[in-house]
Protein backbone atom coordinates (compact mmCIF):
# COMPACT_ATOMS: atom_id res chain seq x y z
CA UNK A 1 0.00 0.00 0.00
CA UNK A 2 1.21 3.23 -1.06
CA UNK A 3 1.38 6.07 1.86
CA UNK A 4 1.05 10.09 0.02
CA UNK A 5 4.03 11.87 1.06
CA UNK A 6 1.89 15.04 2.26
CA UNK A 7 1.58 15.55 5.47
CA UNK A 8 -1.82 17.33 5.08
CA UNK A 9 -4.77 15.61 5.85
CA UNK A 10 -7.75 15.08 3.21
CA UNK A 11 -9.83 18.37 4.77
CA UNK A 12 -7.37 20.99 4.43
CA UNK A 13 -9.48 23.64 6.82
CA UNK A 14 -11.65 22.95 9.55
CA UNK A 15 -15.18 24.47 9.57
CA UNK A 16 -13.87 26.37 12.57
CA UNK A 17 -11.37 27.95 10.86
CA UNK A 18 -13.07 28.72 8.29
CA UNK A 19 -15.35 31.24 9.91
CA UNK A 20 -13.83 34.33 10.66
CA UNK A 21 -16.01 34.71 13.75
CA UNK A 22 -14.86 31.38 15.14
CA UNK A 23 -11.16 32.60 14.87
CA UNK A 24 -11.42 34.04 18.60
CA UNK A 25 -9.62 31.58 20.65
CA UNK A 26 -11.75 32.03 23.81
CA UNK A 27 -15.35 31.24 22.50
CA UNK A 28 -15.31 26.86 21.93
CA UNK A 29 -18.06 25.18 22.97
CA UNK A 30 -21.73 25.53 22.91
CA UNK A 31 -24.11 26.73 19.50
CA UNK A 32 -25.56 28.73 21.93
CA UNK A 33 -22.56 31.21 23.25
CA UNK A 34 -21.18 30.70 19.80
CA UNK A 35 -24.41 31.62 18.37
CA UNK A 36 -24.27 35.09 20.60
CA UNK A 37 -20.73 35.78 19.96
CA UNK A 38 -21.57 35.60 16.32
CA UNK A 39 -24.06 38.36 16.34
CA UNK A 40 -22.24 40.73 18.62
CA UNK A 41 -19.77 40.34 15.92
CA UNK A 42 -21.81 41.47 13.66
CA UNK A 43 -23.56 43.96 15.17
CA UNK A 44 -20.03 45.91 16.07
CA UNK A 45 -19.18 45.70 12.82
CA UNK A 46 -22.20 46.97 10.87
CA UNK A 47 -23.00 50.61 9.63
CA UNK A 48 -25.23 52.57 11.71
CA UNK A 49 -27.27 56.00 10.47
CA UNK A 50 -25.87 59.24 11.54
CA UNK A 51 -28.72 61.63 13.39
CA UNK A 52 -26.22 64.78 12.08
CA UNK A 53 -25.90 63.84 8.46
CA UNK A 54 -28.15 60.97 7.88
CA UNK A 55 -26.20 58.87 6.09
CA UNK A 56 -25.52 55.01 6.88
CA UNK A 57 -21.92 55.48 7.51
CA UNK A 58 -21.62 55.38 11.45
CA UNK A 59 -18.67 52.83 12.50
CA UNK A 60 -17.07 51.98 15.57
CA UNK A 61 -13.99 53.84 16.32
CA UNK A 62 -13.16 51.94 19.65
CA UNK A 63 -14.93 50.63 23.31
CA UNK A 64 -18.47 52.90 23.27
CA UNK A 65 -16.79 55.16 20.68
CA UNK A 66 -19.07 55.55 17.28
CA UNK A 67 -17.97 58.13 14.50
CA UNK A 68 -19.47 59.19 11.03
CA UNK A 69 -17.71 58.72 8.16
CA UNK A 70 -19.30 61.08 6.18
CA UNK A 71 -19.67 64.48 8.28
CA UNK A 72 -16.88 63.37 11.02
CA UNK A 73 -19.72 63.33 13.68
CA UNK A 74 -18.55 61.53 16.86
CA UNK A 75 -20.80 59.77 19.65
CA UNK A 76 -20.69 58.19 22.86
CA UNK A 77 -23.16 54.60 22.46
CA UNK A 78 -22.55 50.85 23.71
CA UNK A 79 -19.72 48.84 23.47
CA UNK A 80 -20.99 46.56 20.61
CA UNK A 81 -23.97 48.49 19.54
CA UNK A 82 -24.74 52.15 18.64
CA UNK A 83 -27.18 52.79 21.18
CA UNK A 84 -28.14 51.02 24.47
CA UNK A 85 -31.60 50.40 25.93
CA UNK A 86 -30.73 52.31 28.66
CA UNK A 87 -30.13 54.95 26.19
CA UNK A 88 -33.03 54.63 23.90
CA UNK A 89 -35.46 55.14 27.37
CA UNK A 90 -33.25 57.94 28.26
CA UNK A 91 -33.80 59.94 24.91
CA UNK A 92 -37.63 58.79 24.62
CA UNK A 93 -38.02 60.90 28.35
CA UNK A 94 -35.74 63.32 27.13
CA UNK A 95 -37.90 64.01 24.18
CA UNK A 96 -41.18 63.86 26.04
CA UNK A 97 -39.75 66.51 28.60
CA UNK A 98 -39.23 68.64 25.55
CA UNK A 99 -42.41 68.31 23.88
CA UNK A 100 -44.48 69.07 27.69
CA UNK A 101 -42.25 72.23 27.78
CA UNK A 102 -43.01 73.35 23.96
CA UNK A 103 -46.49 73.53 25.15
Amino acid sequence: MLHSTSTRSSRSTSKRQRDDFMASPNIRYGARIRKRQKAVKAEKVALYKCEECGHVAVKRISTSIWRCRHCGATYAGGAYTMTTAAGEVARRQVDSIGRNNKG
